[in-house]
């Protein structure tokens, strides 16, 4: 592989092609699950319009989403996985792994079942306590809509066992099928009953997604072998005390997360209306390169980086760190700027429709730009937290979490009292996320004992120079875009704009290709002069 960037490491041989197929999977999964969410809030931005209810709907779902972190895919999936895939590597017949899974399960139960049953029932309690609104009508609403839509995170943290399993074992098909039935869900479910259920239309999208994306995943974990029964031997499982010993400390790093994403909603919901559904929109597009291929790379390597670290093959566990930075480099810095570019456009064309308007298409644009700024930071720390977590090490992720969360606080106080709004919100999320970065990066090069920081600047200027068309193009012809996203939702509009994503995306490949760097090598090699090159 000659022509490849010589730095860019790549993973070992023996499990490559698998390695290959399973992003490609995974990514395809991911993106299919962003386009549905683009349909989702497109529905819901036709029907609710970008502010008003839909102001209260939208930071209500935050608060069952940052507890799926802390319970389901977040926290303790970054606690199981590592100890699952140790468990399969040592015992071939799988009896410890499904012991373990089951006393998981039922530990989930007996945490669960007892909160959500005291959520429901003081339920406008918690809502005035963690959201900013004034108005009595919205924290009404948003009690009500809270007491039916925590208990989705029974539903997707029994969801996230089932996902951590196939993932363990190399299935990674199914589980990237599941978030597809929960946009689905929720789509379906907007249109048949928006109209006469009102917001409360999606809430019924949201619990049955649960249940769908619950379902999709049954039949291939039983196909492994396991069994989805009640397991009370908690504390004689070593493997379950292992989990939780692991779980605490990523615990609490996760919740100095969520606790930031919650902070940032509190002082969302204080602001201007719209600024709650703005900030929500703007993250979906952000979330678009971010689930496809940042979360789709840590979610594909950290069972990887368990199993060697489980090994002990810690020249192998270099390679697979390289490879992910460097991966996610040449895809992160091109998407940050597309989005830069072109966001007006994506949310313009893809919600401004019904009763949402352009000023709200204009509000969310902002945000979205400044969210972009730190989407290579975000993805590298997620990164770098996988990696911490595959090592069953949590004391960077948690100082990195503390510095993210005082930062993005202190800045999101000073960028409110300078008048930014919302869009101040994000950019203190970025320098929060940048700062984060530095702290996680020293300690990965301290643990394996040096990272090429040639080879990684080298790769920052030849992505960022596979950006020069988008910004030369975008910056000539803003005038003449703006005139044609003011227009919303039109035929006119969507061509144009998937013509410049085309161009875009065909002048970095080109320009990728012009200075050594083969993106889609980087999933599929070809001919034996590729393979003898990456076995030596």
């Amino acid at each position: 592989m000659s022509d490849l960037l010589p730095a860019l490491a790549q993973p070992p041989e023996q499990e490559s092609k698998k390695l290959r197929i399973s992003a490609l999977i995974v990514m395809a999964g991911t993106a299919m699950s962003r386009v549905l969410g683009f349909v989702r809030n497109a529905v819901v931005s036709y029907y609710f319009g970008g502010a008003g209810k839909v102001d209260v709907l939208n930071a209500v779902f935050t608060i069952p989403n940052n507890l799926r972190k802390l319970v389901a895919e977040g926290a303790l999936s970054s606690a199981f996985i590592p100890v699952l895939s140790s468990s399969i590597v040592d015992n071939k017949s799988t009896l410890r792994s499904k012991a373990l899974v089951e006393t998981l399960l039922t530990f989930q139960f007996v945490l669960l079942v007892p909160f959500l049953v005291l959520s429901v029932i003081f339920s406008q309690q918690i809502v005035q306590s963690i959201l900013g609104f004034s108005e009595a009508s919205q924290k009404e609403l948003a009690g009500q809509l809270f007491a039916y839509m925590i208990n989705y995170v029974l539903l997707v943290s029994i969801s996230a066992i089932l996902m951590a399993v196939l993932n363990s074992h190399n299935n990674f098909g199914v589980s990237a099928l599941a978030p597809l039935m929960f946009s689905i869900s929720v789509v379906v479910c907007l249109v048949l009953f928006a109209e006469k259920l009102s917001v409360y239309a999606q809430v019924i999208g949201v619990l049955f997604g649960g249940i769908l994306q619950l379902a999709v995943q049954i039949p291939s974990v039983l196909k492994l072998g396991y069994r989805l029964r009640l397991n009370f031997s908690f504390f004689k499982n070593d493997d379950f005390k292992a989990v939780l010993r692991l779980w605490g400390p990523v615990l609490i790093t996760s919740a100095v997360f969520s606790i930031n994403e919650m902070i940032a909603i509190y002082f969302a919901s204080a602001l201007s209306p719209g600024s709650t559904t703005a900030m929500q929109n703007a993250l979906v597009f952000w979330q678009l390169p971010f689930g496809i291929f940042s979360a789709s790379i840590s979610t594909i390597l950290f069972p990887r980086m368990s199993r060697q670290i489980a090994n002990d093959d810690t020249r192998e566990l270099k390679k697979t760190v390289d490879y992910g930075v460097s991966m996610l480099i040449y895809l992160l810095v091109p998407s940050t700027v597309a989005l830069m570019a072109w966001g007006e456009g994506l949310i313009s064309v893809a919600l401004q429709r019904g009763a949402f308007t352009y000023v709200h298409s204009q509000m969310a644009a902002d945000v979205l730009f400044a969210y972009a700024s730190g989407l290579l930071f975000s993805g590298l720390v997620g990164f770098f937290q996988r990696f911490f977590y595959a090592n069953k090490s949590n004391k960077a992720p948690l100082i990195a979490a503390i510095l993210i969360l005082a930062s993005d606080v202190i800045a999101s106080i000073i960028f409110i009292q300078l008048g930014f709004g919302v869009k101040g919100l994000a950019y203190a999320n970025t320098i929060a996320g940048f700062l984060g970065l530095i702290v996680l990066f020293f300690y990965v090069r301290r643990r394996l004992n040096g990272i090429n920081i040639r080879s990684l600047l080298k790769s920052l200027l030849l992505a960022g120079l596979s950006c020069v068309p988008m910004v030369v193009i975008a910056l000539f012809a803003k005038d003449w875009l703006d005139t044609i996203w003011r227009q919303g939702s039109t035929w006119h509009g969507l061509w144009i704009l998937a013509a410049l994503l085309l161009a875009s995306m065909v002048s970095v490949l080109a320009l990728y290709l012009v200075t050594g760097v083969k993106v889609v090598d980087l999933l599929r090699r070809r001919g034996k002069k590729n393979e003898e090159q990456i076995k030596n």
